[in-house]
């Protein structure tokens, strides 16, 4: 529920002190003074929203710039999922860095993976390249749509590009640029796509297509070396180090 971090569990921590506290995807309380917090560890995923302000609302940004300061502040103990992020939280907030500990995220092994798989949708072409996250201005899709029409064009593909997710901030707007490129036939956008189709989605794919404009870490990319497919990327923010 709403504010539940900084009422319902601030409370709870005050009345019942744990002798460590550790947040591993949200915020460490306001609790003031910051001395009656437990020792606290907290992860910090990304700071997404300094590199790209107009992907949040006002009220987002401004939540998001404070509650990370905060958190990073107050922690024992920083967790960053990548070096970029360590690297954006030293040069944003002027966190110590022998705080901060890099500790990468992981991937399902592929074999538990294809235990829950379930059939790819009938409607997919033999062969084609694949993108996997939310359909948001950040993930940079008419981008790398615009480059794969040039493809189309010069008959230098025989693939099909596959985009697969559910629609996020400014969607709207990625999906009628795609669309008036005019390839319906070359280009499928699949929507929200189920967690147990996801994994032979990934291996029937002949890449995987990954060019964010900025990640904090970057899963995806894991997920589809895992399954042994090529991956293409962009050469920023974390996603080099993955």
């Amino acid at each position: 529920r709403r504010l539940w971090t900084h009422r319902t569990l601030a409370a709870e921590i005050l009345r019942r002190p744990p002798d460590v506290l550790f947040v591993p995807a949200h915020v460490i309380p306001f609790v003031w003074p910051s001395r009656r917090l437990p020792p606290s560890v907290v992860t910090i995923h990304d700071l997404g929203y300094l590199h790209f302000p107009q992907a949040h609302t006002w009220r987002q940004r401004q939540y998001l710039d404070w509650s990370t300061r905060w958190s990073a502040r107050v922690a024992a103990r920083v967790i960053a999922i990548s070096r970029a992020t360590a690297d954006d939280l030293q040069s944003a907030y002027a966190i110590d860095r022998r705080k901060i500990d890099v500790i990468y995220e992981a991937t399902v092994p592929p074999q538990q993976m294809e235990t829950a798989v379930t059939a790819v949708p009938a409607q997919l072409p033999r062969s084609y390249a694949l993108f996997v996250g939310t359909i948001q201005p950040r993930k940079n899709l008419v981008r790398l749509a615009l480059a794969y029409a040039q493809l189309v064009k010069s008959h230098a593909v025989p693939w099909d590009l596959v985009i697969a997710g559910g629609k996020g901030w400014l969607s709207d707007e990625v999906v009628r640029a795609i669309d008036d490129l005019a390839l319906p036939e070359r280009i499928h956008l699949l929507g929200f796509v189920p967690e147990a189709q996801l994994p032979a989605l990934r291996k029937g794919a002949q890449l995987f297509c990954y060019v964010s404009l900025y990640e904090g870490f970057g899963l995806p990319i894991l997920e589809a070396q895992a399954a042994g497919v090529p991956v293409m990327t962009a050469n920023n923010s974390s996603l080099p180090e993955v």
